[in-house]
């Protein structure tokens, strides 16, 4: 009898933990629910930092492109520069342009000045 008596007690007891284990596991669930949403919104964040840095390095590739090609630019610049400057010492003296009575080169004295040669 004794051990009837003390069944609905365990029955109870026994009850009571599952009630409990199934509450605790249903928080359980909704925490890890919200753990996988926090790691999807923070792989998709981070999923658009990548995107955003593959594009910075493409601008940081046009940059350095551009960069030497202005430094190409500038070099030819001063190439262009030092010929000028060597052809004013190089060029011989009747091949100076002739100049007008106020001073200026024109095209016309210029021309007629190198048919007298």
């Amino acid at each position: 009898m004794e051990t009837a008596a003390q069944q609905p007690g365990v029955l109870t007891q026994a009850s009571r933990e599952v009630s409990d284990t199934s509450r605790e596991a249903a928080e359980s669930l909704g925490e890890l629910r919200s753990a996988i949403g926090d790691i999807s919104s923070s792989a998709s964040r981070a999923s658009a930092v990548a995107e955003e840095a593959e594009e910075a390095r493409a601008v940081d590739e046009r940059i350095a492109a551009l960069q030497s090609a202005s430094g190409s630019i500038t070099e030819t610049v001063r190439l262009i520069s030092a010929i000028s400057q060597q052809s004013r010492f190089l060029r011989p003296r009747w091949a100076a342009p002739a100049r007008s009575s106020s001073g200026w080169t024109t095209p016309a004295a210029c021309c007629a000045s190198r048919r007298r040669w």
